[in-house]
């Protein structure tokens, strides 16, 4: 919210807010859909982090409505790319598959094992096409 008033405050007119994809409900019917926000209870896990979110998203609804800004929001799918983390204990999900299959290889291992029951759908995008696609939405007319 600091940025987003800050913003104001400075007269910029024109501002990109990224949300998350956390902030849909843990059950949320897959793929999602943007009418699934709000629609039920979100992950314990991300609880906070969705609601701050949330709350810049609404912010920026908000501030367009009475001030007649122009603050878009989007909602990156699960990002990869250069630099991304690949610790063991809390990396994303493709640099962690990166990190075992490797270390796999790296030890002759006969087999990999990925946590969870493979039921779980997810999207991904690389973090070159997310910085394309925010242009992209910025240079939309209003």
């Amino acid at each position: 919210s600091n940025i987003i008033h800050a913003a104001h405050l400075h007269n910029v007119n024109k501002l990109l807010f990224l949300g998350s994809s956390c902030i849909y409900p843990k059950l949320a019917r897959q793929p999602m859909a943007e009418s699934e926000l709000l629609q039920g209870t979100l992950e314990p896990t991300n609880e906070p982090y969705a609601i701050a979110k949330i709350a810049g998203i609404k912010l920026c609804e908000s501030y367009n409505r009475q001030y007649g800004r122009d603050y878009r929001s989007v909602m990156p799918t699960n990002l990869y790319g250069p630099h991304d983390n690949f610790h063991p204990d809390n990396s994303h999900v493709i640099p962690a598959l990166l990190r075992r299959f490797h270390e796999a290889a790296q030890s002759h291992a006969p087999e990999v094992v990925v946590w969870g029951s493979g039921t779980p759908m997810r999207e991904f995008l690389h973090v070159d096409d997310m910085a394309a696609a925010s242009i992209h939405v910025m240079e939309l007319a209003r």
